[in-house]
């Protein structure tokens, strides 16, 4: 039996080339698969925090509002910086702006404040939430992850919204928003 010299030399380059191709794209695919799917995760589990510390933020200016007996909101608005007394404002204008700082009453005075503090951390959010109690010189973090707080407030309806905006500095797509109503009949 004679050989040919073809079958003899067993692969030829371009098999080669061609294996080694083949084998170079089916690696970045799934590597592309892996890298896509761990990026999922990863955002659904950013976005997941997100979401807790916007109800966590909203829950707590909620109670401190309910608490109270008083408040007053420093609010940027279109015309300036204006303090909202929502119960002793006869305003018929609706009241629109971001918060800068909520001061709450009891029926012994003052007793704490909520405040925006702004953050320089790209990784955070543009402002840290801040609780101070008005016979302590420490202030406590709520969240360091707020992008902002707006408020809403009409005298003919009595209900104040609180829409905050939580998230990084950085990552817009997974920001979260979360509204807040509140009524303020009882605290007249």
């Amino acid at each position: 039996m004679k050989h040919t010299k073809v079958s003899d030399l067993g692969y030829s380059l371009l098999e080669t080339v061609m294996v080694i191709l083949l084998s170079a794209y089916l690696f970045q695919s799934i590597l592309g698969f892996f890298y896509e799917s761990c990026r999922d995760v990863e955002n659904f589990q950013r976005k997941n925090m997100y979401d807790t510390e916007a109800r966590v933020v909203s829950q707590f200016i909620r109670d401190e509002i309910r608490n109270a007996e008083e408040i007053e909101f420093i609010v940027a608005t279109v015309k300036g910086q204006q303090v909202v007394k929502p119960h002793r404002n006869l305003e018929d204008c609706p009241i629109e702006g971001k918060l800068k700082e909520m001061r709450i009453y009891s029926a012994d005075g003052m007793q704490g404040r909520i405040k925006l503090n702004t953050n320089s951390n790209k990784n955070e959010g543009k402002y840290s939430l801040l609780y101070r109690a008005d016979n302590s010189v420490t202030q406590n973090l709520i969240s360091d992850m707020v992008d902002a707080i707006d408020i809403a407030w009409n005298y003919n309806t009595d209900y104040v919204e609180v829409t905050c905006y939580i998230g990084s500095q950085e990552e817009t797509a997974l920001k979260t928003k979360i509204k807040v109503d509140e009524s303020l009949k009882y605290k007249r």
